[in-house]
């Protein structure tokens, strides 16, 4: 049996996948994250900082990022499970 990872590291896991899933749809859509910001209303500062692991999204940021770029919620919120 496989030891469970601690709590934190999860966590850490997590935060950098939504992360990359973020950058992934930005990448994807051919827009700037500059664009995106202005589109979500996300600021520019708070999304290019969490999209460098300064910070982890909000449930409310991933919803503005996704509504804006037209993806599942679940594609940004969820990478691991929505593959």
């Amino acid at each position: 049996m496989q030891t469970p990872r601690p709590y934190s590291e999860t966590v850490a896991i997590v935060v950098e996948q939504v992360a990359a899933a973020v950058q992934q749809a930005i990448t994807e859509s051919g827009q700037t994250v500059q664009a995106v910001a202005r589109g979500s209303a996300v600021p520019q500062s708070t999304l290019h900082n969490k999209l460098n692991g300064g910070r982890a999204f909000t449930v409310e940021e991933i919803a503005k990022i996704a509504r804006y770029l037209e993806v599942p919620f679940a594609a940004l919120a969820a990478p691991s499970v929505a593959a």
